[in-house]
């Protein structure tokens, strides 16, 4: 358990963020409420605004990073077909790689259905108007919650997909002999 939580730090923090604002947003019933809020709640609204508008600003500096991920598979996968290539051009079987590389060029549409489902979802900035303001604590988190599941999810596939590539090309090196057949020298990383 402790494994998995590390493992998506900015999720973690983005639930526990949202988790804690919605603890702190209790509504009190109106004939509790107040006529004119105290300075104090006027604070706490305002710093809850500015934690969901630096959520949101995460949300987007993840979806940076996770379209250079893609563009990485993309790398990858057009790697793999070169190292296809090369290695039918020394006769070697190369059948099992080209059925993992459709594979892995399936998962990658996968994750990025779920990518563009965030992405869709913070360009609409439900609940942050023109100004960069909040005019909708709900509607905001709704959206981040929304979001941050969405890139959540591109991100397990495709480091599942990533990693389960590397492990055939692993598998097929091992089971030619360690061909002499390489991908230019390059290591394939997970996302």
């Amino acid at each position: 358990m402790t494994k998995s939580i590390c493992r998506y730090p900015l999720l973690l923090l983005i639930s526990t963020v949202t988790v804690l604002s919605l603890a702190f947003s209790m509504t009190t019933p109106v004939s509790a409420q107040k006529d004119k809020p105290g300075k104090n709640e006027e604070n706490q609204g305002q710093g809850q605004e500015k934690a969901l508008l630096k959520l949101f600003e995460r949300l987007q500096a993840w979806q940076l990073r996770q379209e250079q991920q893609f563009q990485q598979a993309e790398y990858i996968a057009g790697l793999l077909e070169d190292f296809i290539a090369q290695s039918e051009a020394e006769d070697l079987d190369a059948a099992t790689l080209v059925e993992d590389l459709k594979a892995f060029k399936d998962q990658i549409k996968e994750a990025r259905k779920s990518f563009q489902l965030a992405q869709r979802t913070l360009a609409t900035h439900y609940g942050i108007d023109e100004t960069g303001g909040v005019y909708s604590v709900k509607s905001t988190r709704q959206m981040i919650k929304v979001a941050s599941r969405s890139f959540g999810e591109s991100h397990r596939l495709l480091t599942r997909a990533v990693r389960a590539i590397s492990q055939s090309i692993r598998d097929w090196r091992l089971a030619n002999g360690e061909a002499s057949t390489s991908l230019d020298g390059s290591e394939l990383s997970v996302p």
